[in-house]
């Protein structure tokens, strides 16, 4: 997951040397990760997806016919693309 730091918060130096310190995932780790997420897509459908995509990029999908997406990060809105478009 993406780390958040902000210079001019306190405690943005301690952060950021934690950042460094951390262990960093291996290709086949990422690999597998993938490979775990697509099979849990291609099992659940739109469940999994929604889940992942909530869990990821933090956008959470309301129910509705037209599909519209939240960011809690922009507070944002947009409408999902049509089917085959991205």
């Amino acid at each position: 997951m993406p780390a958040r730091l902000d210079s001019a918060r306190p405690g943005f130096r301690d952060a950021f040397e934690a950042l460094l310190a951390r262990p960093l995932e291996t290709r086949a780790e990422v690999a597998g990760d993938t490979a775990r997420i697509v099979a849990e897509i291609r099992e659940e459908g739109d469940a999994a997806l929604l889940r992942h995509t909530a869990a990821l990029d933090g956008l959470v999908s309301r129910p509705t016919a037209s599909r519209r997406f939240w960011s809690p990060r922009t507070k944002s809105r947009r409408r999902a693309p049509p089917a085959g478009r991205s």
